[in-house]
Formats: structure tokens, sequence, C-alpha cells
């Protein structure tokens, strides 16, 4: 297994007013948003040298919110509570993978002051035989 460590540059937009810092990963530095939203948007090229069967998965170590929401160019590949996962979450990419991807990863909380993705978010490549 290959892992590809997305660490930067990230953009986090943060409650309602839309504030935009580019972060690196993990994200040690909570957010307190007021509408207890925050998004994380990255993009990546498709790893190279992939062949025929090798599977491609997004890797989630760990976040601070109540519900998540992961989109690949804009397909939703999660939407849910964080209750309902366990972590790390780990979810398969291969079939949406262009060669440039837009990933988003929107955390929300209505508990929590504060939200973030303060574990490490990696691409594992497994390849086959």
């Amino acid at each position: 297994m290959h892992t590809i460590r997305l660490r930067r540059p990230w953009r986090r937009t943060a409650g309602q007013d839309g504030a935009i810092e580019n972060v690196s990963l993990p994200d040690l530095n909570p957010v307190a948003s007021p509408s207890g939203s925050v998004l994380y948007e990255r993009i990546f090229n498709c790893p190279t040298g992939l062949e025929s069967g090798d599977r491609v998965c997004l890797v989630i170590g760990h976040l601070r919110a109540s519900h998540v929401s992961v989109h690949l160019n804009a397909i939703s590949l999660l939407d849910t509570a964080v209750d309902n996962v366990v972590l790390p979450l780990r979810l398969d990419l291969t079939e949406q993978l262009q060669p440039s991807n837009q990933l988003a990863i929107q955390l929300q909380s209505t508990s929590q002051t504060t939200v973030s993705l303060d574990g490490d978010v990696c691409l594992q490549i497994e390849a086959v035989g």
C-alpha cells in the first residue's frame, strides 16, 4: 500500500462571513464558527502509475464535528452524523477520480463551539496482486 498525505494547500472557509484561510492538515487551530460550519477544500491530481484494479481510498484520520459531508468533483461520497462514522474514515475514490480533482470536506456542529480536521488526510493506493 502506498500513502500520499494531503497536508497542504487546503482552503478553509468558516462562518457565515465566509472567512477564507489557507491551512495545512492536520488543522490544529480549530475554528469557532458562529454558523457551526467549516468547509475544507483542496485540489489534487490523480496519482500516476495506477494499474487496472488498483484502488484509491481517501482516509481521514480524525475530525471534530457532529456532521460530516465529503464531495469529490461535486459528487457526494458521504453525508452523515459523525456518530455514524468509524474513524479513521475510509472512502473509495477510484471510480470518481479525474486527472484533476476537487475535494471538499464540510464539517458542521450544533453542540460544539469548534470544528476541525485535526487528523491526517491521505490517499491510500492499494495495488492489485
